[in-house]
């Protein structure tokens, strides 16, 4: 005999964290820390939530520890539908770095939600790695023994 079985599609979520060290002008995905971009006074982070499966999604929120963002509500998500996140809708999202030393500063965007109809768990991440690198004021001092002089 033939056994057929149907195979039902499973809700499915994305997450593309990019990150500036331009001031936003330029984003990029930085997953790689080998080849990070190098920041000097502050990354700004953007977050892409794309739904890539058959079914709506519900109670989508995303966390990332380490810039501080709990439960960030995104809601609801349709088949297919992307939303962008940035600074404006998260403050967080801009991070100054405080760089003493030369150091690599990586962290983790994760989404979550759960499919419409199935009720199944849907999860994704993302890292972002920004090096991070002194800032040296370099301060000239000339002082002005001409002064008087013709």
């Amino acid at each position: 005999g033939v056994f057929l079985s149907k195979c039902t599609p499973r809700p499915c979520i994305e997450i593309e964290k990019e990150v500036s060290v331009d001031d936003g002008q330029t984003f990029v995905d930085a997953d790689d820390c080998d080849d990070a971009p190098t920041a000097g006074k502050s990354a700004e982070y953007r977050l892409v939530v794309t739904n890539c499966g058959p079914e709506d999604l519900v109670n989508v929120v995303v966390n990332d520890a380490q810039l501080g963002i709990v439960n960030y509500p995104i809601g609801n998500l349709a088949e297919g539908d992307s939303v962008t996140l940035d600074k404006g809708d998260i403050e967080e999202l801009f991070f100054e770095l405080l760089c003493e030393e030369f150091s690599l500063f990586e962290n983790i965007a994760i989404v979550s939600g759960e499919g419409a109809s199935s009720g199944e768990p849907v999860e994704d991440q993302d890292p972002a790695c920004v090096k991070c690198e002194p800032c040296i004021d370099i301060e000239k001092l000339v002082k002005d023994y001409l002064k008087g002089k013709k």
